[in-house]
């Protein structure tokens, strides 16, 4: 029916009755969906992520009598209202902080979402942004962080441009961070599922700015808010189900980024005995199936080690025999990928070209960091082993300089398009991606290795000319390690100069007794160039005082004393 000409309305559509199923991305898009499951034709046809259907329990949430309720009675019954309706995508605010909420609704969150598989809270976070202070300004900061990392991928200060953006996110953080505070101190009965939303937002924040210390902060915070809770019986509340397994998830991630011997917590969700094909061990056809086995293998591992968190080495329950069995077997078949790689080169008959080349010495050198690892978890005295393992630390800084190339060389930004091509090249760069790269091995190297000379190049290497793979920024990784070893000296564990011997039946690292020379957590800071030490952002001080007044943000936060707090804390403070 064409328009009419006094309103300029159209008629009413013509045939069919209107459909209310489908998936979750038709129904934002507001196009017919096929329905086929579990994931719809028409998303994989466009390259788009199916979220899926609507489960009853949330169709009921988003009933009329649900959906004429009062706002505040929304957050708690948001599952089925935030997810069914679009989010806005226009919010209140300046200019520059409307664009840091589009940022995060067009671009990162989209890469959010596939990184940590959400198939409900980003649309919760977007509709909550719109009634719910803490949430909308941290899906800002976390927006504006995304942009200041398209402006300058790494976490350096030579960009202005990148430093005022920075600047932005910060404050909306610190904004966040008041708001929630004050929240949950005047409201007794706050709804502790936005809480936790907003801990995750936090957790991606420091996370992008490269505050380890911070983002591991949030995320227990997270865990412990949700340990708290009564755990539901797993897939009677998808929004639950989701959360937990979203930080637990996490959970594994720290241990990945930042090479920790320890969860932070226990499975809250369930886990799976991690299966395998044999056949993608055994026999290699082409430098990316070389590519696919390995990768396939380190996360297995990682997965192993959320499946195995439990198991006691001395204990003799049937249960936990299995797993260290299982586990047992993970560690020959990874042996058995250097000898298949072997076997291809020589079906080959050819030489590798340099790009083939560069490719293959970087799986080796993730094969012989992901080996260690391994070996050092089954270990009794893991740093025994890694004091053992010297050899094998010697050979992974070896191969990062054949991949480096001399000091001297250009910005090493090829170096992420490399090893993209061990994944799928033709996927855009995503920020949350832990591609099996060069920083990652450099990184365990440095914190690892009980030689000092090993470690401080391997930090040296990391920081001498920075460079992003994904979710790695190699400066960021360097200051980590720094950080870390002055951990460790903290404890009484020291690192000593190779050639030193020690009578003792103690390895290099020593408990109570100073080392020679320097500590090792300065010798290493002093090999990071002066030009990125010196634009490292700086701690920022636990509580306001005259004489750290100009350090602190121009916001005032005396709701909020410190940068940081556990934010399950708080909930206690208010019962």
């Amino acid at each position: 029916m064409p328009n009419s000409p006094t309103t300029g309305r159209k008629g009413p559509r013509a045939g069919g009755v209107h459909v209310r199923t489908g998936c979750i991305t038709c129904k934002i898009r507001r196009i017919k969906c096929d329905e086929e499951k579990p994931s719809c034709a028409k998303c994989r046809k466009t390259g788009r992520k199916c979220d899926g259907y609507l489960s009853l329990a949330i169709k009921a949430a988003a009933s009329p009598d649900a959906r004429s309720a009062r706002p505040e009675d929304l957050i708690g019954t948001a599952l089925g209202v935030a997810i069914m309706k679009p989010p806005v995508l226009t919010i209140s605010g300046t200019a520059r902080e409307r664009q840091g909420f589009e940022y995060f609704v067009s671009q990162l969150g989209q890469d959010l979402s596939h990184a940590l598989n959400l198939k409900f809270l980003r649309q919760l976070m977007l509709q909550s942004s719109h009634c719910n202070e803490p949430i909308k300004h941290a899906v800002m900061a976390v927006g504006l962080m995304g942009q200041r990392l398209r402006l300058n991928n790494l976490i350096t200060y030579d960009d202005e441009q990148a430093n005022e953006c920075h600047a932005l996110a910060q404050q909306q953080y610190w904004k966040a961070l008041k708001s929630l505070r004050e929240q949950i101190l005047q409201e007794r009965d706050s709804h502790k599922v936005m809480t936790t939303i907003t801990c995750l937002l936090f957790t991606v924040f420091e996370f992008l700015q490269g505050n380890h210390n911070g983002c591991l902060l949030h995320m227990r915070s997270g865990l412990n808010i949700l340990k708290q809770q009564p755990a539901p019986q797993y897939g009677s509340n998808p929004l639950q189900d989701e959360l937990r397994y979203t930080f637990s998830t996490l959970d594994v991630q720290s241990i990945l980024w930042l090479g920790l011997d320890e969860f932070q917590s226990a499975p809250l969700s369930p886990t799976e005995d991690p299966r395998y094909s044999p056949s993608t061990l055994h026999y290699f056809t082409s430098l990316g199936e070389v590519a696919d086995s390995l990768n396939f293998q380190i996360t297995r591992f990682y997965r192993f080690r959320r499946w195995g968190y439990s198991s006691d080495p001395s204990s003799t329950s049937p249960n936990t025999q299995y797993k260290l069995m299982r586990v047992r077997e993970l560690a020959e078949e990874l042996q058995a990928w250097p000898h298949a790689v072997s076997n291809f080169r020589k079906r080959l008959g050819r030489e590798l070209d340099a790009q083939e080349l560069r490719r293959l010495l970087i799986m080796r050198m993730n094969y012989h960091a992901t080996h260690l690892m391994l070996d050092a978890w089954l270990h009794d005295h893991a740093r025994s082993f890694h004091h053992a393992s010297e050899s094998t630390y010697r050979e992974i800084l070896g191969l990062a300089k054949t991949v480096l190339g001399s000091e001297d060389a250009p910005a090493r930004g090829f170096l992420e398009r490399v090893v993209k091509e061990n994944y799928d090249p033709r996927l855009p760069s995503n920020l949350f991606a832990f591609y099996a790269g060069v920083i990652h091995p450099l990184y365990l190297t440095s914190i690892k290795c009980t030689s000092l000379d090993i470690s401080k190049e391997a930090n040296a290497l990391l920081s001498s000319s920075p460079w992003r793979e994904g979710a790695w920024d190699s400066v960021v990784m360097a200051r980590i390690a720094v950080d870390r070893i002055q951990k460790q000296e903290a404890r009484g564990y020291y690192f000593l100069p190779n050639g030193v011997e020690d009578s003792s039946t103690t390895p290099t690292f020593v408990t109570g007794k100073q080392p020679l020379g320097m500590h090792a957590a300065t010798f290493i800071h002093e090999r990071i160039p002066t030009r990125v030490r010196d634009k490292t952002p700086s701690p920022q001080p636990t509580e306001r005082t005259s004489e750290n007044a100009s350090a602190w943000p121009s916001l005032e936060l005396r709701a909020s004393r410190a940068c940081m707090w556990d934010i399950s804390q708080v909930f206690h403070m208010s019962d």
